[in-house]
Order: structure tokens, then C-alpha cells, then sequence
């Protein structure tokens, strides 16, 4: 779509963000879960490129995430 000139914006709830309150939280876990922040930074990156992203705390309100958006749309 960005290809074709539309400006595209991505809200990407982190399913990590919502296992870790689920979760026991054990040492163990917090190794895991800072491999998969990592994994998941470098693919929210590569999506950076081409469209804006929301890494979307779902704990915190939609509106507030969004805010984070910017001026849309987005410059040339």
C-alpha cells in the first residue's frame, strides 16, 4: 500500500507486553522474554521503513499509544 502511495500506520499489540503480567515471572522467563523484545524490536524496525508503528502497550489506553504517531500524514 505505502508503495502505491498511501500513507500506512501499523498499531502492533505486544503480545509480550500481556504474557509477562500473565506469567510467573521466574528468572528464567526474564532471559526469554528479553530475547523476544529483542526479536521483536529488530521486526518493528524493518516495519519502521516503510510505515509508522505503535508498539502497543495494551495496559495503556489505545488514545494514548496513538498519540505517539505523530503528524499524519506523514512528510515525504
Amino acid at each position: 500500500m505505502e508503495a502505491r502511495g498511501y500513507d500506512v500506520a501499523i498499531v502492533s499489540p505486544s503480545p509480550l507486553a500481556i504474557e509477562w503480567r500473565l506469567g510467573e515471572q521466574r528468572p528464567e522467563d526474564q532471559t526469554a522474554l528479553r530475547i523476544l523484545r529483542m526479536e521483536r524490536d529488530n521486526l518493528i524496525s524493518q516495519l519502521r521503513r516503510v510505515a509508522q508503528v505503535v508498539d502497543w502497550d495494551p495496559a495503556t489506553p489505545l488514545a494514548l499509544a496513538l498519540r505517539r504517531i505523530g503528524t499524519w500524514p506523514r512528510p515525504s
